[in-house]
């Protein structure tokens, strides 16, 4: 037995590793079919399943991206998903919410790239870092780029696998997100509609398993279903074990010139200019903006409800979150409406109506 592979941590739960990751004792030996089958078996006998478990470390609650099986952002060309997935290690790199809705907590973050190739993945860098204003080089390690870091997530034999799955741990030691362009191109000529096809995400998720880190893959989507006979989950081109292997699913489609709409998060996006480059923008539609409105005005009615103190417009923004400007203009449209009424004149405290 080597010295390399008698190193490794004995104890899989041990916390080595700048991520917390047990593979970061790692020395580089892929063991030989003879020590794989002395190795020990690891066991959690009742004692172990008793212990606390820790909290999930999101990547994004609000995208719901978090270490394990991957996440997958499915849509046809030109929908824009590839521009989804770099501003958010853009906005991960800069810790800033992108689209000003979606919070990222602070990431380094790594592009596998299998078809845009490195000048096109540059230029949209660029292009999406001045539309945010945000200064790429100065994100340092935070953000960066790989060409095909291994030649296919599909090895054809065990050894093979084990080793894709070691040299993967290394490329993403010490990274907490990567995305990978994308499931076809990474497994190339494995049948997309074989049970093979999910191949990639069942190895992202051993390597996230083993050091922490959060796969996000760009998938395509098959044709719009005119009849409406399956669901927009069910929109993800291939084997049906790919739905199954991945956490989260995403579904991107746009008609040509249009916004794009996301699914299930139901929200539409466009790519516009801005600074100088590219920002991701929000569309926010009459109903949805009416419905936004309808919301605000609820939470002030309840914090009015609570709160008999509230005398002013700008007392009820101190309790409520949201824009100074919209919750004014929500509070005096409620006045106006009689919703919330001052029985002591200007300057009483505010009351709900009955």
């Amino acid at each position: 037995m080597t010295d390399e592979w008698k190193e490794t941590p004995a104890d899989p739960y041990a916390p080595v590793g700048a991520n917390g990751s047990p593979y970061s004792g790692y020395r580089g030996a892929h063991p030989s079919a003879e020590q794989a089958d002395r190795a020990p078996l690891v066991t959690l006998w009742a004692p172990d399943l008793a212990l606390t478990v820790e909290p999930i470390v999101f990547a994004s609650k609000d995208l719901t991206i978090a270490p394990g099986r991957p996440s997958v952002f499915a849509g046809e060309g030109g929908t824009r998903k590839g521009w989804f997935s770099m501003a958010m290690l853009l906005c991960a790199a800069a810790e800033t919410k992108m689209l000003g809705r979606f919070g990222l907590r602070r990431m380094r973050g790594l592009y596998f790239d299998y078809e845009q190739t490195e000048r096109i993945t540059r230029e949209r860098f660029q292009l999406l870092a001045k539309g945010q204003q945000i200064d790429l080089a100065s994100l340092g390690q935070g953000l960066g780029y790989r060409w095909k870091p291994v030649p296919t997530w599909a090895p054809r034999t065990d050894a093979d696998g084990e080793r894709t799955r070691d040299d993967l741990c290394r490329h993403v030691e010490g990274i907490d997100i990567v995305v990978v362009d994308s499931v076809r191109a990474c497994s190339r000529g494995v049948d997309e509609n074989s049970v093979f096809a999910s191949g990639p995400l069942d190895l992202a998720t051993e390597v996230s398993e083993r050091t922490g880190t959060c796969f996000v893959f760009l998938d395509h989507a098959g044709k719009p279903d005119p009849a409406h006979a399956r669901s927009r989950k069910h929109t993800q081109r291939g084997h049906s074990s790919k739905l199954d292997a991945g956490q989260t699913l995403l579904v991107f489609s746009a008609v040509k010139g249009e916004p794009t709409a996301e699914w299930p998060e139901d929200f539409q996006f466009t790519l516009a200019a801005a600074n100088g480059g590219l920002q991701l923008q929000e569309i926010v539609t009459p109903q949805k903006l009416k419905d936004a409105v309808a919301l605000l005005k609820g939470r002030i009615l309840e914090a009015v409800r609570k709160d008999p103190t509230l005398t002013s417009a700008n007392a009820v923004h101190l309790r409520i979150k949201g824009t100074r400007s919209d919750v004014l203009q929500a509070t005096k449209e409620l006045i106006d409406d009689g919703k919330i009424v001052l029985p002591g004149g200007k300057g009483s405290a505010f009351r709900v109506s009955a």
